[in-house]
């Protein structure tokens, strides 16, 4: 498995209990009649989204599993997508500088590449 992007959550939360819509992170790799503080994040295509709480163990262990972390954003689920958003608009830009530099210039700033 790839690295989980966590964003401002702690690193020392990787230790995981995965469902259909969540990742669970806890700070420690097995539960056993305590509380512990989680932080979820939900696997969504709405962006990086996580809300966080308590859970309460009983009395049988429950073990999570450890996952790598990462608070690096080139492992964020959407960086393609704005990566491609920033090239089209910096061509977009260089187009419009090129058209107003072409008022005072023969082919503009860029002499007539674009």
């Amino acid at each position: 498995m790839d690295k989980l992007y966590i964003g401002n959550i702690p690193n020392d939360y990787h230790y995981a209990v995965f469902s259909n819509d969540s990742i669970t992170l806890y700070n420690k790799s097995s539960a056993n009649n305590e509380i512990l503080d989680f932080y979820r994040i939900y696997n969504n295509d709405r962006g990086f989204y996580y809300t966080t709480g308590a859970t309460q163990f009983g009395y049988y262990t429950t073990q999570f599993q450890d996952i790598e972390v990462t608070d690096n954003y080139l492992y964020r689920r959407d960086f393609p997508d704005i990566l491609f958003c920033v090239v089209v608009f910096s061509l977009f830009f260089i187009f419009l500088l090129n058209i107003f530099t072409s008022i005072f210039r023969k082919g503009g700033a860029l002499s007539g590449l674009l």
